[in-house]
């Protein structure tokens, strides 16, 4: 590999060099500079600039309903009642009950714990790409990754992603390293074991990886590291949320119910390429679609070079394509933070192309577009950190007017996580109907008497109306890295409300 590096008739010019690999857990030798202290004092100075970062993009509440079930789920865990929603994350939830205790509130934990390991993934990211690129490109890779739109305002949110994908990539890191080793298949077992219980989706792009990593693996002690401890730990897992609820029968039912729902959902969905999650996480499609084609032009390169480079290719083929089938196969194309993984793994391919195509002025490039990637955000940073989210604000309204007022609350049924997150976990005084059970359950309780609530366009439940007070997100790019859900919600007093079904 050096010998072929050092070829000057050879194109492989970002190929690695002889610094040596970082750890993929810890390192803070992250430039690979021969100057030891300068490096380590670089590095903690890399490391505080992203600590900064992700205290400047920590939002001031949750924005989804993913994030309100998570945080049902660390108040009361109920695999049976949507507590969280399938396949349930224990880990994921695990670790939101450890951090509750030390803040004020239990999704605040959760996003914590996300903030912290999309810090962290900049070790085991660095790690992997040196594997095959120079440093300097490897570092690039990482940055631009960590530094992309959607992977710094998502990375301080309630969701599972940021720690799927630290773990997801630790493992990676330690399979293909060039050598098998039987400690090194076991600490990607592990890795790759305990992202499995934090979203087990993942599973999708992992299991390839795991049989790859089998088969090169030639003593059979080297075999058994890969697979034996990620099956006892997602067996152990898995069966204590089993065990939790009562048995198998009652998590098939909920995972039944929750599937129909999910596919039936993603049956209706059909997005145009500019609404994509992809384009959406570089915030405007001739990004998205420019990253694609050079990324893409890298893979091509990864292939030529397959010999020189062993591994790179199979990453791709084993990781990336099948995250390609999860997200846009299995998954709402349009949700910005499932793709976070192909964005992680993506750059990496991406700096390659570039390199291959214009040699040295890759790096001025990489730090011009780390730089258009970050610039468009930072002024909505403040809004982000000092303002709740549209739902959030138009509950706590809506709970206010329904105590001042003795009145009874109709939501929209896609608020109703919010709702019981709330119920869960402060309680709430007052009556709460969803506008489903408006003349099926109960009657339309007096005008006079109800308080509604709803989202965007889920107000046809809503007739006539006192007052009405809508509170929105108006930063262009929040709005953007958003499902495009929850971002103007309205609350009506004195309202009028009946079954949508039996007013047509």
């Amino acid at each position: 590999m050096q010998a072929a590096a050092k070829n000057p008739g050879d194109t492989i010019t970002w190929a690695t060099t002889t610094s040596p690999r970082p750890n993929p857990l810890f390192s803070l030798q992250l430039f690979g500079w021969q100057h030891k202290w300068a490096d380590v004092a670089a590095s903690i100075t890399l490391l505080l600039i992203l600590v900064a970062s992700r205290w400047a993009a920590f939002p001031a509440s949750i924005w989804e309903q993913d994030e309100a079930y998570f945080g049902c789920g660390v108040v009361k865990f109920d695999a049976t009642a949507n507590h969280p929603h399938p396949p349930w994350f224990p880990l994921w939830m695990a670790a939101g009950k450890a951090v509750s205790p030390f803040v004020d509130q239990p999704t605040r934990g959760l996003q914590v714990v996300s903030a912290f390991a999309s810090v962290c993934i900049v070790f085991p990211l660095l790690s992997l790409w040196c594997i095959w690129l120079r440093r300097e490109l490897a570092l690039a890779a990482t940055l631009l990754y960590l530094f992309n739109p959607a992977a710094w305002v998502l990375g301080g949110r309630a969701f599972s992603e940021p720690l799927a994908t630290l773990l997801m990539i630790v493992a990676l890191a330690y399979w293909f390293d060039r050598v098998p080793s039987g400690s090194r298949n076991m600490a990607g077992s592990v890795a790759a074991g305990f992202c499995l219980l934090t979203r087990a989706h993942f599973i999708i792009p992992l299991a390839p990886v795991v049989l790859y990593q089998t088969l090169r693996s030639t003593p059979w002690r080297e075999r058994l590291a890969t697979v034996a401890p990620l099956l006892v730990l997602v067996t152990a897992g898995y069966g204590a949320v089993a065990i939790h609820a009562g048995g198998a029968g009652p998590l098939l039912a909920a995972l039944s119910m929750h599937g129909g729902y999910h596919f039936g959902e993603l049956a209706r969905a059909d997005l145009a390429f500019g609404l994509s999650g992809i384009a959406r996480a570089f915030l405007v499609p001739a990004a998205a679609l420019a990253w694609i084609l050079v990324a893409t032009f890298g893979v091509a390169v990864s292939w030529a070079q397959r010999r020189r480079c062993p591994g790179l290719c199979s990453l791709f083929l084993l990781a990336v394509v099948p995250f390609c089938f999860l997200v846009y196969g299995l998954s709402w194309a349009g949700n910005v933070r499932y793709v976070l993984p192909l964005v992680a793994l993506g750059w990496g391919f991406a700096v390659v192309g570039v390199a291959r195509l214009i040699g040295r002025w890759s790096l001025p490039l990489a730090a011009l577009s780390l730089i258009g990637l970050v610039l468009p955000i930072v002024p909505e940073l403040g809004a982000y950190r000092a303002t709740a989210s549209p739902p959030v604000r138009a509950l706590e309204y809506c709970l206010a007017e329904a105590r001042r007022r003795g009145a009874v609350i109709v939501t929209d049924r896609s608020l109703a996580s919010f709702f019981e997150y709330e119920r869960q976990w402060h309680g709430i005084p007052v009556t709460v109907l969803h506008d489903s059970q408006i003349g099926v359950d109960t009657p339309p309780p007096p005008q006079w008497l109800t308080v509604a609530i709803f989202d965007g366009a889920h107000g046809r439940f809503v007739g006539r109306a006192g007052s009405t007070t809508t509170f929105t997100c108006e930063q262009r790019w929040l709005r953007r890295l958003s499902q495009g859900r929850f971002l103007d919600i309205t609350v009506t007093t004195d309202a009028e409300v009946y079954n949508v079904t039996s007013k047509r």
